[in-house]
């Protein structure tokens, strides 16, 4: 069964909240237009640009980090609507939740947020039209910043809540580190099979730009992922010393939390 969280702290579960119901709306906005996207641009059906990025969607490194702010955040939305709610929700459909959120925050949360947001926003800079803005564009000024700039934020302060709880205490561990690094080998072999699949690349300036510079790039999303992540682990630690908590610091050891007496 999953472990209740007591005390219920207030400004967590207004938070969770409030970025599920943001992320639930903005679908509600984004599905209708993106059915029928080739009306809003006022372009053919069988829009060839318009058929890449659709083909191209499902493996978006935005599309895959908008999928874990919905699980996560879904995942402590029913913990709360279970705890605090008295909803009759499964004791095992609670635990299935409960590892869910615990091991999409302790691994991969916090890194593919900012990865996410850092990588768009340097493309935007250099050339607006390879990352889409002109298909982003039929949609309202604020989606554009929800998948891209707010789940930054989101991330950030999520780490903020769970470290001064002490809930951050598995981030850093050894396997921590290794579903990190197999979320981003899947996403760069998912990006290589769909080129081979469909002779064209997820993002168009791939298109022009040689070999060993993607392979720059696929290298990058290690690093960055990794100076991302070892960032989010460093404060953890300092907040929760600072809340009365001490652990290991080693990176690849398992690693208490205790209270100071």
């Amino acid at each position: 069964m999953a472990k209740s969280r007591n005390p219920v702290n207030k400004l967590e579960v207004v938070f969770h909240f409030a970025v599920f119901l943001h992320f639930v709306y903005g679908d509600l906005v984004i599905l209708p237009v993106y059915s029928k996207l080739h009306e809003a641009l006022g372009r053919e059906v069988d829009d060839p640009e318009i058929h890449r990025y659709k083909v191209a969607t499902p493996w978006f490194l935005t599309l895959w980090n908008s999928a874990l702010h919905h699980a996560y955040f879904g995942c402590c939305c029913l913990a709360h609507l279970s705890q605090i709610f008295s909803l009759p929700v499964p004791p095992a459909i609670l635990s299935v939740a409960d590892v869910i959120r615990r091991n999409i925050f302790a691994s991969v949360l916090i890194p593919s947020s900012i990865m996410t947001g850092v990588n768009y926003w340097v493309m935007y800079v250099i050339s607006p039209e390879h990352v889409f803005t002109h298909f982003l564009a039929v949609y309202p000024w604020w989606i554009n910043h929800s998948i891209h700039t707010y789940v930054v934020p989101f991330a950030v302060f999520e780490l903020y809540l769970r470290a001064s709880s002490g809930e951050a205490t598995s981030m850093g561990r050894l396997r921590e580190w290794a579903v990190l690094y197999g979320y981003i080998t899947i996403y760069t072999l998912v990006t290589l099979v769909h080129h081979q699949l469909t002779d064209t690349w997820i993002y168009p300036f791939y298109d022009e730009i040689s070999n060993w510079l993607r392979a720059g790039i696929f290298i990058s999303l290690y690093a960055s992922s990794t100076l991302y992540y070892w960032c989010a682990v460093t404060w953890a630690i300092k907040l929760e010393k600072k809340h009365g908590r001490e652990r290991v610091r080693s990176f690849f050891g398992k690693k208490k939390a205790k209270h100071r007496n």
